[in-house]
């Protein structure tokens, strides 16, 4: 199956964000079916290890994915966007917050250029699971729009690696 152009891709998170934004994925504004129990804490959830990633988003992780490298990629990139839920509204904030998951992304594509996986369906995935209630998706948008008109640098590709919070080594030829 041929992974969807870069632009069928945006559109997609488009309409999946706006779609948990304003709550046509059921009513209650929550992405899970009526019933499912949430998550205690209203915008950010349980983190039992304190390890920056959302109990439940780090369960489907590793459900998930098999290797590793990858997997600390999305945990980069999970870290990052429960992150900017968590900052203060504030431009400053946002804006840093924001950088991190440039940087994150970054990151994740660097190690998915060097072990092969292609699929933008876990990317996706934590993403709507990190917005999957009416508040959080609010909370993000508004931390969002406090860094309307920014513009974020990628580093070049032959040191995107430093985008990475965790060790890249073991991939082959990295600087």
């Amino acid at each position: 199956m041929r992974a969807p152009k870069p632009s069928a891709r945006a559109a997609t998170a488009l309409f999946l964000g706006l779609s948990i934004a304003t709550g046509c994925s059921g009513g209650d504004g929550n992405y899970y079916p009526s019933g499912t129990v949430l998550p205690p804490d209203p915008v950010l959830g349980p983190d039992a290890d304190a390890d920056g990633v959302r109990d439940d988003i780090a369960q489907y992780i590793d459900d998930l994915v098999t290797l590793p490298l990858d997997r600390e990629a999305l945990r980069q990139y999970a870290r990052a966007k429960r992150n900017m839920l968590a900052v203060p509204l504030e431009r400053e904030a946002a804006v840093a917050a924001m950088g991190q998951s440039f940087r994150a992304l970054e990151c994740l594509f660097f190690v998915r250029r060097h072990v092969g996986t292609n699929d933008p369906g876990a990317l996706v995935e934590v993403t709507a699971r990190t917005l999957d209630t009416l508040k959080r998706s609010k909370a993000y948008l508004q931390r969002e729009k406090l860094v309307g008109g920014m513009h974020y640098a990628l580093a070049p590709r032959a040191q995107s690696s430093r985008a990475c919070d965790f060790d890249t080594s073991t991939i082959g030829g990295v600087p």
